[in-house]
């Protein structure tokens, strides 16, 4: 799946429409479990299922009568091998399916089905060197999970109804009895009939279409017959179903087709979106010395995708935001997600995590391989700003230790979800971890490994221990350290570092430079100091590299000392760049003279050491004018621009910005970085309020629009209320600008503000928009708690699944003794045990919160 990006609802700046790829999981929790029950004494630590065979091929029939009745008639011819010990009983996860009959060989077998998990026995055990089959009947009836189903409907007059699937983590086992889990492989052969005039998508290549027998009234056929074959084996979690209506195009190959499916009318969006997919997977294939390993490539946008993109098999489903208008082009750019999504195909499909706590494996390698395209396809700065990203979500969320903490590999959870939404987060700390080895090993040696791991594991599920092993042949290196630090402990260091200089003891007349470096984070005997080379770069009085002076720094301990030079200098550094490739995963500061970080700012030698020189003059009251040329500069990139204009909002400086605003900016990104600044200012100076409103109204970007929109929220008073609820009007590509409008509102902080987030939960609507408004319904609940109440109660059964969990989410921010009545009584009666447990953690947080718990 594409990034969670957690926190989305106070991210203030950061328009909705991007920051909630991912629902609003009740699976998040405040605290993670404990290791074990204190009661019984069990360990709570979460370890993979063993499957009760080696499943071999699954054939999969599906008839949907109608498309507006949310059921489905299936049978399932299911071939498996027993595994080491004869198989009397087999049990497959079927969640909430009503089980018809189960056959063997023609007969009748006996079975057991408690609504989760199907038990099938069989009169005589079947060896472990027979091959098996069970032909499985049975009605997919209003499935809650896995399969996520939208009908026609009044409020989208013009959208045809239509089905996606969702089976990461463990929802596939809602529409097909498996072993829902990622530690066993099959193929798969999708059959599936459909009213004439609806496309079927699924896995692999299409092997076969065409009109059932019998016509309607109108003439044309009633069903039509689609067959897609999937060959090659993949994890069940992978398997995909798509049904609507859609314009294709194909953007692939003469040896892959590369269809994308998107909503009628909008075909002539695709080129502009989805244009580099060919691209992307020729750069891929020839990086990893890997050939695109499926029959063919689709990209499919579907109404009330719950996440960003999801990586089924050789056909990936991506949500409705991610077709960009041809107006919209210059300031929008889906190149991130579009890569991340075909790096699984290699990563995560073609080589899968064998359980959960390895879901790195997948998700940090695709995260990288978006850093890995745009260094290919824009430079190595883009590559070393998308790291810069990564590291700063870990320096921001990584503060967890052991053994309370889950590290990013850990058995620690309680639903799969939470390993999504965890602090140690396996999309930006994988990926960082990926950077580092890089880094440390080479480019020839790293890029081997990644060659060699998915030669020796395609087809398989793997562990992190193998990837290691792996790095380990190929750079000659034990990575033990490294791999236990990086990997299997929660947090990171965070250092202080010191320059002095000194009168050395062997030339009294002398001076020499001494840096000293601290970790501060919690260091005990569960989390010793962390040990890494420090890279650091000193330049001379010309800002050039001192020829004699030290590259590395080899930290072991909580204090270290270095003296820098092995000969004698009369002049000190111009500047000492710490770890300027972000070759250590860490949250480094540093004590020089401003001066000092003023030359860094110009010379440094790369773009994050530049960035480290911005960040450190925002904490002092030094170098204004360099950093307003800096931000002013259509030369500097933009990650160093949108740093310089940060640090002028931190000294407060005002003028600096209105100065940087009236200029004729080339930038999109400076501009929405300016609006963005005014607002952290919290100066409400006429001049500012003028150039928000400026922008609101006539900038050619809509996410400059919108930053604008929320910084007016955030500074200006009641009189420019009619301004934002205007933008709660106006349509925009992801529906930014109403999004915004919420944010806009809940800083306001006024009674019409909650009658307009009110009203934006109507149907109608995008999701995300919705989800956004039950949110600010509940940070504006104060002006009235029972509309608030009222608004939110009903939402807590809607169908769509980010907007049901932002219901449950606003009933725990209400704080409202009557929300514990809904969500007892949807803990116990809930048909889904998935939304029994989401109920029962909003309740405890309710609870806690209201102080009962």
């Amino acid at each position: 799946m594409h990034p969670t990006l957690r926190q989305a609802l106070i991210r203030r700046f950061t328009p909705l429409a991007l920051l909630a790829i991912a629902p609003f999981s009740a699976a998040q929790t405040d605290a993670p479990p404990p290791t074990f029950d204190p009661e019984t004494g069990r360990s709570t630590l979460n370890y993979p299922p063993s499957p009760s065979a080696d499943f071999l091929h699954m054939d999969l029939n599906l008839s949907i009568p109608d498309m507006n009745t949310r059921v489905i008639t299936a049978r399932q011819h299911l071939r498996f091998t027993p595994v080491g010990s004869p198989l009397d009983t087999l049990t497959l996860d079927a969640k909430l399916l009503e089980i018809e009959r189960v056959s063997a060989e023609g007969e009748p077998v006996a079975f057991e089905h408690d609504g989760q998990t199907l038990m099938v026995t069989f009169a005589e055990p079947i060896q472990p060197a027979e091959t098996a089959e069970v032909l499985i009947t049975y009605r997919i009836v209003d499935p809650p999970n896995g399969l996520y189903w939208t009908t026609e409907s009044d409020a989208f007059p013009d959208r045809a109804a239509q089905i996606h699937s969702q089976g990461e983590p463990e929802m596939n086992s809602y529409w097909f009895p498996i072993h829902d889990f990622p530690n066993d492989r099959l193929t798969t052969n999708l059959s599936v009939l459909v009213p004439y005039g609806y496309t079927v998508s699924s896995n692999g290549r299409l092997d076969a279409r065409f009109p059932s027998p019998g016509v309607s009234p109108e003439g044309t056929p009633r069903f039509e017959y689609f067959n897609f074959v999937q060959d090659k084996p993949h994890v069940p979690y992978l398997v995909t179903l798509i049904v609507g209506k859609f314009d294709i195009v194909d953007v692939g190959t003469e040896e892959i087709p590369m269809p994308v499916y998107v909503p009628p009318g909008r075909g002539e969006d695709v080129a502009g979106t989805y244009g580099r997919t060919a691209d992307m997977t020729a750069f891929f294939a020839e990086l990893f010395d890997e050939p695109y390993p499926w029959d063919r490539y689709a990209q499919l946008v579907v109404w009330n995708f719950a996440w960003g993109g999801m990586e089924n098999t050789a056909a990936t489903t991506m949500y409705d935001g991610c077709l960009i208008p041809a107006d919209d082009l210059d300031d929008h750019d889906e190149e991130g997600l579009i890569s991340h999504e075909l790096a699984h195909q290699w990563f995560g499909d073609l080589v899968t995590c064998n359980s959960w706590e390895h879901i790195w494996l997948n998700e940090g390698f695709a995260t990288y391989c978006e850093a890995l395209w745009y260094e290919h396809d824009r430079g190595e700065d883009d590559y070393l700003a998308e790291i810069q990203l990564n590291f700063d979500d870990v320096i921001a969320n990584d503060r967890g230790t052991a053994p309370a903490d889950p590290a990013m590999i850990s058995k620690l959870f309680e639903h799969p979800e939470d390993i999504f939404l965890k602090d140690a987060n396996p999309y930006p700390k994988g990926a960082s971890v990926l950077h580092m080895l890089r880094r440390r090993l080479g480019d020839e040696v790293f890029f081997e490994a990644c060659k060699t791991w998915l030669d020796e594991q395609q087809f398989q599920s793997a562990e992190t221990d193998q990837l290691r092993r792996t790095f380990e042949r190929a750079g000659g290196q034990n990575l033990e350290r490294f791999f236990d630090q990086w990997c299997a402990r929660p947090g990171i260091p965070r250092l202080e570092i010191t320059v002095r200089r000194e009168n050395p003891s062997q030339a009294p007349d002398g001076e020499l430079t001494v840096l000293r470096v601290e970790q501060t984070q919690a260091i005990d005997a569960n989390n010793p100091a962390f040990e890494f080379d420090l890279p650091i770069y000193q330049a001379g009085e010309d800002n050039t590299p001192f020829l004699h002076s030290p590259s590395v720094l080899r930290i072991t301990r909580r204090v270290e000392e270095f003296e820098l030079f092995d000969v004698v200098f009369n002049f000190p550094p111009s500047f000492i760049a710490v770890d300027p490739h972000l070759s250590v995963l860490a949250e480094i500061h540093v004590e020089q003279s401003p001066d000092t970080w003023v030359r860094q700012l110009k010379d440094g030698p790369t773009l994050p050491s530049r960035i480290q020189a911005a960040r450190h003059l925002a904490e002092l009251d030094h170098g204004r004018i360099h950093l307003r040329d800096t931000a002013a500069d259509p030369a500097k990139h933009h990650a160093l621009r949108t740093a310089c204009i940060k640090a002028l909002a931190a000294h407060g400086d005002t003028p600096a910005l209105l100065g940087l605003a009236g200029e004729d900016l080339d930038s999109w990104r400076v501009r929405a970085a300016i609006a963005t600044a005014l607002a952290d200012t919290a100066d409400p100076d006429p001049a500012s309020l003028g150039w928000l409103r400026d922008r609101i109204e006539s900038d050619s970007s809509t996410r400059v629009r919108a930053a604008a929109i929320r910084a007016l929220g955030i500074l200006a008073s009641v009189d420019d209320l009619p301004i934002i609820e205007l933008a709660t009007r106006l349509d925009s590509h992801k529906d930014q600008l109403r999004q915004a409008a919420l944010d806009a509102l809940v800083s306001l902080d006024e009674p019409r503000g909650l009658e307009i987030a009110i009203s934006l939960t109507r149907d109608g609507l995008n999701q995300r928009t919705r989800a956004a408004a039950l949110d600010a319904v509940a940070q504006l609940s104060v002006h009235d708690p029972n509309a608030a109440f009222d608004t939110i109660r009903p939402f807590l059964d809607s169908r769509i699944v980010r907007i049901a969990d932002a219901a449950g989410e606003a009933l725990v921010e209400l704080r409202d003794e009557r929300a514990i009545y809904l969500l007892e009584e949807m803990a116990q009666t809930a048909r889904d045990p998935d939304d029994r447990f989401k109920a029962n953690r909003w309740l405890a947080r309710l609870r806690r919160d209201l102080g009962e718990g």
